[in-house]
């Protein structure tokens, strides 16, 4: 009887000590590291910093003066990260940028923004005036695809790791999603118009794109890249400063790490303007559960790598 009793109570302490050794295990399952930004000081101005597998959180790129940084990307290999500078005032000067995942050896390649390598980790793929672009490491061999009709100017593209398929953001006022073969044929339309569709990233077996949805609040959904099995992962919360976007699926595919506000209360259900405050970094399996925050620093833009190779 003594020693039935003694089982149960093992097996009740063991079942409350699992799931806190679990959930930290999951957070760094998919193992990799993670380049985000982070805003400091009180002029908001950015860095980059990294999360690695092990570890604390790493300063990357701490830049001289107040210039906007953008969209931290790892190469295939995970030796170097692009990224994208835009200088405030009056020149506002946008740069693709290449440097060591150790933050060393930063050099400027060209002019364009939304930088993401190329499965070759010898090209760049970016965002040019109105239209997507690419470049060598050197910035040399720079191909611009045919730029939109109207208005509109597309941005913001991901690359699947096969090479064949660009999956990239068509702007007015509200976003959709859209996607080409990788020699700019083939584009069409993923998302309908006014879906507020960004940030797009594609999962490495190229069964999912994941994207953040603003058109009304801010959610993370996931489809097909035939544009059918459109679902939401993160629910959209109205209130500005509780958002949950930029989406990036893990080197295994079976996570996804993304920013959200979600820490703070949703408050009324209708749509309305809350303070900004920082929002952190979280993982999620790619159906939406388990959702797990990484750490408290203030994050945005954040991009799973692979561990150096």
């Amino acid at each position: 009887m003594l020693n039935r009793f003694a089982t149960v109570v093992l097996a009740a302490v063991l079942s409350f000590l699992v799931p806190a050794a679990t959930q930290a295990e999951t957070a760094r399952q998919s193992k990799g590291p993670i380049a985000f930004l982070d805003y400091v000081g009180k002029r908001g101005q950015e860095q980059i910093l990294l999360s690695p597998e092990r570890g604390p959180v790493q300063t990357l790129f701490d830049p001289p003066g107040d210039p906007l940084l953008e969209e931290p990307e790892f190469s295939p290999n995970g030796r170097l990260v692009t990224f994208g500078i835009y200088t405030r005032g009056q020149t506002r000067i946008r740069g693709v940028w290449v440097m060591r995942s150790d933050g060393t050896h930063r050099r400027r390649i060209g002019p364009g923004y939304s930088p993401t390598f190329m499965p070759d980790g010898k090209r760049i793929l970016f965002a040019g005036r109105r239209s997507i672009c690419k470049m060598r490491l050197d910035g040399s061999g720079r191909r611009c695809f045919a730029q939109p009709s109207g208005p509109a100017s597309d941005y913001d593209p991901a690359i699947s790791d096969d090479g064949r398929r660009i999956v990239f953001s068509r702007g007015g006022v509200y976003e959709r999603l859209m996607t080409m073969r990788s020699d700019g044929t083939a584009v069409r339309r993923l998302t309908r118009n006014g879906s507020g569709a960004s940030d797009p990233d594609i999962s490495p077996d190229g069964k999912l794109i994941a994207y953040g949805s603003y058109s009304v609040g801010d959610g993370i959904q996931v489809v097909r890249p035939d544009g059918t099995g459109r679902r939401e992962l993160e629910p959209r919360r109205c209130a500005e400063g509780l958002s949950n976007s930029d989406p990036s699926f893990s080197p295994n595919g079976r996570r996804i790490v993304f920013t959200s506000g979600r820490d703070r209360p949703a408050g009324p259900r209708r749509c309305r303007r809350l303070p900004i405050t920082p929002k952190r970094l979280y993982t999620m399996r790619i159906d939406g559960s388990e959702r797990i925050r990484l750490h408290r620093h203030p994050a945005h833009d954040p991009n799973w790598g692979r561990s150096v190779r």
